[in-house]
């Protein structure tokens, strides 16, 4: 296995700057996946650029979701929800992203958010598969199962970011069986997965570092395409000047990969 490994950063995190640097240099990841903080173009986009183009980093770009105040699945369209997904694809463009994902929302329907995405047709749109319960309690999230990713994907010709502890969170929530779940997303040719550890029985998401949870690691990657993909690690940052805990991830994950 040679896929890409990515850094999870948000488009706040500009005291990570020295780390990036030298990380990238000893070729501990091969892209930044950038959450777009609402709000934040103006003061930051000019300083990621400058990092794009010091370092030569190829970037992709995740838009704001509901927790952040984009919910692709509410019936209405705010202008407020709008602006957050202007905002994500002037990141994109001044960053020269091939990909910009996107959350199906909360506590709507798959429809509703079709419907969005089809308001702003872009090549670049990713549809991210979600856990079954949300964060917030007595939410559902929808995107959930390989049936209702399957309609986005078909209804808006969009492209896939698979998540495996969403699917796999989602599943034990449903009562429906991981490595279907698992198995299922993974053909749907997904152009970026997310990656973490997590408890491998749980129905709420963690993101927790890799080999600190149950997550069986050996059976989850040969179900990941043959072909080169971006893997994002969307695993937790104790310090906000140093990176030394995604360095261990990326290790493991390469590590991991190397025997597979």
């Amino acid at each position: 296995m040679n896929h890409l490994i990515g850094l999870k950063v948000w488009s706040s995190n500009l005291t990570y700057n020295e780390a990036i640097y030298q990380l990238f240099e000893n070729h501990q990841f091969d892209y930044i996946e950038l959450f777009t903080v609402p709000g934040s173009f103006e003061k930051s986009c000019a300083e990621w650029v400058g990092i794009q183009r010091n370092a030569r980093i190829p970037f992709i770009i995740h838009a704001a979701h509901y927790q952040s105040g984009l919910n692709m699945a509410s019936s209405d369209f705010t202008q407020p929800q709008r602006f957050l997904i202007q905002e994500a694809f002037r990141f994109a463009d001044a960053l020269k992203s091939p990909y910009v994902i996107f959350h199906p929302g909360i506590n709507g329907t798959e429809l509703a958010a079709i419907k969005k995405i089809n308001e702003f047709k872009d090549e670049r749109v990713l549809i991210e598969n979600k856990p079954h319960v949300a964060l917030d309690s007595g939410l559902v999230c929808n995107g959930s199962t390989p049936e209702a990713i399957a309609m986005v994907l078909k209804e808006t010709q969009v492209g896939f970011c698979f998540d495996v502890g969403h699917a796999i969170y989602a599943a034990n929530a449903l009562g429906a069986d991981r490595f279907y779940f698992l198995k299922t997303f993974s053909r749907f040719n997904p152009k970026v997965i997310h990656l973490s550890d997590g408890d491998f029985a749980s129905i709420i998401d963690s993101h927790m570092h890799l080999g600190e949870g149950t997550f069986p690691f050996e059976k989850i990657l040969p179900l990941f395409p043959r072909e080169k993909v971006f893997v994002t690690l969307e695993t937790g940052k104790q310090s906000p000047h140093n990176l030394d805990d995604f360095s261990k991830d990326a290790q493991f994950i390469r590590d991991l990969m190397e025997k597979l």
